[in-house]
């Protein structure tokens, strides 16, 4: 019956259903969920748009984070598929994606759940500007670390990303006072910016905690 549903979102042949059949049957005996659970998860990772080669790596993870972290197995999925059609996530990636979550959960003063509602609201803007899912995760976990309610933090993070983009695209007078910032002439941002946008976004907000409050005012306004 579960496998019904599996077969519903994507355009399986009996041999690929089957298969995946005993794929579930395998996985519920090495994670705490059952059959019919797991299923929902794959059913769910077709109806997201992922790859029949990778649903079942993908319900493994969003379940292994369900019986792991503080987020449900349905809503990492949920997550998980929109995070990975925005930043092209296959096979491996979702491995990654989990460590990565679970380890900034554990050193930081924010749980999983609200690192993942800021990365999930955030994904499409870092994508834009090149982001890779641990970046985002990353700069997701700072902002609720400091006590940004997750929604509030995924709008603002996302302003971020795109402001940035706009002032380093426009190459106007906000580009020097952001490179000046980030301690570089705006010729070299924007060179960085193209393979490293990461890294112009940390010398950016490290060259800015170097100022008083004051500048940082005047900074930010400018």
């Amino acid at each position: 019956s579960a496998l019904t549903g599996v077969n519903k979102t994507m355009d399986l042949t009996p041999a690929e259903l089957q298969a995946i059949g005993a794929s579930i049957r395998k996985l519920a005996t090495e994670i705490p969920l059952g059959t019919t659970e797991i299923a929902g998860l794959v059913e769910q990772a077709g109806a997201l748009g992922i790859a029949k080669k990778d649903v079942v790596e993908f319900a493994r993870v969003a379940a292994t984070i369900g019986v792991t972290t503080n987020v449900s197995a349905d809503q990492a999925a949920t997550s998980l598929g929109v995070m990975s059609n925005l930043l092209k996530l296959t096979g491996k990636d979702y491995e990654r994606f989990a460590s990565t979550l679970v380890d900034l959960g554990n050193k930081g003063a924010s749980t999983e759940a609200q690192i993942l509602t800021i990365a999930e609201r955030a994904a499409g803007a870092g994508a834009t500007i090149g982001l890779a899912a641990a970046d985002i995760l990353a700069f997701s976990s700072a902002v609720a670390n400091i006590g940004i309610e997750p929604e509030a933090g995924g709008s603002s993070l996302q302003r971020f990303f795109v402001d940035t983009l706009k002032i380093v695209a426009e190459g106007k007078e906000d580009l020097k006072v952001f490179a000046a910032t980030a301690g570089m002439s705006g010729k070299a941002l924007r060179e960085a910016f193209a393979t490293d946008p990461t890294g112009v976004l940390k010398s950016f907000i490290v060259g800015l905690a170097k100022l008083d409050q004051v500048k940082r005012v005047s900074i930010l306004e400018k």
